[in-house]
């Protein structure tokens, strides 16, 4: 049985600029964790990878305690998981692998078919290339009706995760700056 995840919104100012900061209220949430691009060939580019690959390890760990579903995106050409992250996987019960040609996992239209299978109406996504390969299959997640969850320590780019990019997650998600507080 899946944990139930209470989100609810406040929205607080400071001056004119609003920060809107997820709260835990008795909304049932069906989460599914999304892994982005994490290969061995595009993390040799992420300084901070070691502590990424735990927060992950981390999440998997209660993916597979909890029987939280597991998508595994992988960039076409770009080799596999790496170990780490696949060690985690084995004991997930429920897990599926997509290869993606695009940024937008959402491209690969046997990912999408395997989320609706799943039934699941949540996203928490893990990954690199947080700007790019991760915000466009985010973005896609929003436009089919997905709440997305994430962490600062679980998305990243080469140099860490941009302002930008922590922004856009922020305004269009919940994005915790523990990610245990979205999965214990």
């Amino acid at each position: 049985m899946q944990p139930i995840l209470d989100v609810a919104f406040t929205t607080y100012y400071i001056g004119l600029v609003p920060l809107k900061v997820a709260k835990f209220s008795k909304t049932q949430i069906n989460l599914a964790a999304v892994i982005v691009d994490m290969q061995d060939s595009l993390l040799a580019q992420i300084l901070q990878k070691d502590q990424l690959i735990q927060a992950q390890v981390d999440v998997l760990n209660s993916c597979a305690r909890y029987d939280i579903p597991v998508a595994v995106l992988q960039y076409s050409s770009q080799g596999n998981t790496t170990a780490q992250i696949e060690a985690a996987l084995e004991n997930v019960p429920r897990k599926d692998y997509f290869w993606k040609q695009k940024n937008d996992g959402f491209s690969n239209n046997l990912f999408a078919n395997k989320l609706r299978q799943w039934d699941v109406n949540a996203l928490l996504f893990m990954g690199i290339s947080a700007s790019y390969c991760v915000q466009a299959t985010a973005e896609s997640a929003l436009r089919n009706n997905y709440k997305i969850f994430t962490s600062e320590q679980l998305i990243s780019d080469n140099s860490g995760l941009t302002a930008s990019a922590k922004r856009w997650y922020k305004e269009n998600g919940i994005f915790v700056q523990d990610y245990k507080q979205i999965i214990k």
